[in-house]
């Protein structure tokens, strides 16, 4: 059975039990993916940021991120990874509908989004279609659905060849000067990325954890 692959900042301990508990009786596994805290990132791995821009909250995010990428582009058996961020909650039956969401992936696909995200972003009912669930999203920004292909990176899954092809954006790249769903939208237009939205969503934000990488993570930071 396929792993998810859970963004964790170590330091922020009351997330992990909350997360792990709703996998209890899961038939997917967690992969938590601690590399890169704030505190860890090389001098390499910073000089490819805006620091004046970035918080090291959101370039830690950023690169835990990208290790799943390299970690995909990596593996001869996967062709794509599934992510979720420690601060969502699965709706009822989790692993029926991400089963199901896993047999519908398209066969263009870079990324799919399955959460509702903090903004609650979804396709519009007016939109839906009576059993279609995949929504294929364009990557200009629309009234109803954000600034892109992307809503935020809490719930979605990954191609192979999307990864490589953010990876290789990634290395291209003078300098990285926003948070990773502001990038992924304005990478999704440059190489006309295949986007698609899963409806109804399957992931929704957690409301008892503040998620907003630069007051969350530097508050951390700061009772240290």
């Amino acid at each position: 059975m396929h792993e998810i692959n859970l963004i964790h900042y170590t330091k922020l301990t009351e997330r992990l039990p909350v997360i792990e508990k709703q996998f209890k009786d899961s038939i997917f596994t967690l992969k938590i993916i601690n590399q890169c805290d704030k505190e860890d990132l090389t001098k390499e791995e910073l000089k490819i940021f805006d620091t004046d821009y970035l918080s090291k909250g959101e370039i830690s995010c950023f690169m835990k991120h990208v290790k799943v990428y390299e970690k995909l582009v990596e593996n001869h058996k996967e062709n794509f990874a599934i992510v979720i961020e420690d601060d969502i909650s699965i709706e009822k039956n989790f692993d029926k509908k991400l089963l199901t969401l896993l047999n519908k992936l398209p066969s263009d696909f870079d990324f799919v989004f399955f959460g509702a995200s903090k903004l609650d972003m979804h396709i519009p009912l007016f939109k839906r279609r009576p059993l279609k669930r995949m929504y294929k999203k364009i990557n200009t920004p629309t009234d109803w659905g954000g600034n892109g292909m992307s809503k935020t990176t809490d719930s979605y899954v990954v191609s192979k060849k999307g990864a490589k092809n953010i990876l290789d954006r990634i290395a291209k790249s003078k300098i990285l000067d926003d948070a990773l769903d502001f990038w992924l939208n304005q990478s999704a237009r440059e190489l006309s990325l295949n986007g698609y939205w899963y409806e109804p969503t399957i992931t929704k934000y957690n409301d008892q954890f503040e998620s907003n990488l630069a007051t969350q993570y530097n508050n951390v930071e700061s009772k240290n």
